[in-house]
């Protein structure tokens, strides 16, 4: 009888820990699936995750430049000190670009070069700007350069606008243009850069003065 009564106190005590102490784990895996199910998560990004730049459109969109050019390497040092003053800093840049042949606009030399002094005063009483003296030896020692063109077409507009303004003698020829040019871009220019561009421009005759996406 006390056997039997001590068999009836563990099977009793046996079920209530079964009730009462359920293992979680099996719990769940016992748990139906439904709206108060485990849902998996996605990992919370770590701070390297979280502080990665974002693509910004406006950053990788292309940004305008003004580019202005050819300048032969006689040419592109006065217009850097020219260009120098408008503050630039950083923003003005150059790229070097190869031409082979083109067409020039020039006053053959002087009969003596006593006559020199004369021809530049006549030059720019006609307000005829963008020429250059060539000092270097040769038959062509004295001649004056009224501008270098890519195209036949352009060098004859530049050769009728200065006959119109009154000067005679000019010659347009066929000529090997220098092995690298010159080519200033200014990034980001504001309106008065622009215009300010523009005006020089005016000054050397033959050269381009265009709006490019940056590299």
């Amino acid at each position: 009888m006390a056997i039997l009564l001590l068999a009836n106190v563990i099977v009793l005590v046996a079920g209530v820990t079964a009730r009462g102490e359920r293992d979680p784990e099996a719990e769940i895996l016992r748990r139906p699936a439904g709206k108060d199910s485990i849902r998996i998560l996605p990992a919370a990004p770590t701070a390297s995750a979280a502080s990665a730049p974002r693509a910004n459109s406006a950053s990788n969109g292309a940004q305008s430049c003004l580019e202005w050019g050819n300048f032969a390497r006689q040419e592109s040092s006065a217009v850097r000190a020219v260009l120098d003053t408008l503050n630039l800093g950083e923003r003005l840049s150059t790229r070097q670009v190869s031409l082979s042949s083109g067409f020039w606009v020039y006053l053959p030399p002087p009969a003596t070069q006593g006559d020199q002094p004369k021809r530049l005063a006549r030059l720019r009483r006609l307000g005829i700007e963008g020429y250059s003296e060539l000092k270097v030896e040769g038959k062509l020692r004295g001649a004056i350069s009224l501008g270098l063109f890519r195209n036949q077409d352009g060098a004859a507009e530049h050769l009728a606008s200065i006959k119109r303004k009154g000067l005679e003698g000019a010659l347009l020829e066929p000529h090997e243009l220098p092995g690298e040019q010159t080519v200033f871009r200014i990034r980001a220019p504001e309106p008065a850069v622009v215009t300010q561009l523009g005006e020089l421009k005016a000054t050397h005759p033959g050269t381009d003065l265009k709006t490019v996406s940056c590299p």
